[in-house]
């Protein structure tokens, strides 16, 4: 009798892992169908990879904390991961040379690791999304730049910024803060896009906490969608607030006084 109601619990344990299973699986398909409607390939290549991933970063999560595990199985991570892989597009740390995978979203760290060329890798791979523009001749002027870093402000110094937007010149000054950028740049560059008659904005789909930056140009409307369909650990913003720009992820992080 024990051996029949063990072997009862046994297969309703693995009804309802199975259940869950195909739930998941829709969940997924569903956003993969969501992300092509926006013009994502997303086809079942990139599906079994981002699944693969996911499981991997779930496993590695579990290690440390159960309860955060559950996070990463959601449709919010399958989007997150998929996106971002997108964004990050290839590296070969060789020959120090970035491919793009995608034409709609570019992901970076906001903490660098050329830090003398942060500019001018950030601006050659935005290039790459916004088909409105094209970026030329980008100088960084470290001059200005300190030896030490100043630990009440965590500043060393100014750099400059030119570069070429569609034959005009456009020039920046910014407080350097070591290794991480400055929001102010991202200021400049609204202010450039706008000028140059871009008829779309880039808009960060990332929440603040994360250190990794999502940039997506396009309507406000599908980076609203983006940025909830991604919202893994749930920060999204009320859905009744329009959608910051670039500077909103930075805007907190640093401030020039």
């Amino acid at each position: 009798m024990k051996r029949r109601i063990l072997y009862g619990l046994v297969c309703l344990l693995l009804l309802f892992a199975a259940a869950a299973q195909a739930e998941s699986t829709d969940a997924y398909r569903d956003v993969q169908r969501k992300l092509q409607q926006l013009g994502f390939p997303c086809d079942d290549g990139d599906y079994e990879r981002v699944v693969r991933l996911m499981e991997e970063d779930r496993q590695w999560v579990e290690m440390h904390d159960d309860f955060l595990a559950e996070q990463y199985t959601g449709p919010e991570y399958f989007a997150y991961v998929y996106l971002m892989e997108e964004g990050l597009g290839l590296y070969d740390p060789n020959t120090f040379t970035w491919t793009p995978v995608s034409d709609k979203v570019y992901a970076f760290d906001a903490e660098v690791f050329r830090v003398d060329t942060m500019y001018t890798d950030i601006l050659q791979r935005i290039d790459g999304i916004v088909p409105d523009i094209v970026i030329e001749d980008v100088q960084e002027d470290l001059s200005g730049m300190t030896e030490e870093m100043d630990l009440t402000t965590y500043t060393d110094g100014t750099r400059k910024v030119s570069f070429l937007c569609n034959g005009h010149a456009y020039e920046t000054e910014l407080i350097s803060y070591g290794d991480w950028v400055n929001s102010a740049f991202f200021d400049f560059l609204d202010e450039v896009l706008a000028k140059e008659g871009c008829p779309r904005q880039l808009y960060v789909l990332t929440p603040s906490f994360d250190q990794m930056v999502l940039l997506y140009y396009g309507s406000e409307q599908d980076a609203r969608t983006l940025s909830l369909m991604m919202d893994y650990m749930g920060y999204a913003e009320d859905e009744e607030e329009e959608p910051g720009g670039v500077i909103d992820f930075f805007k907190e992080l640093f401030k020039d006084d």
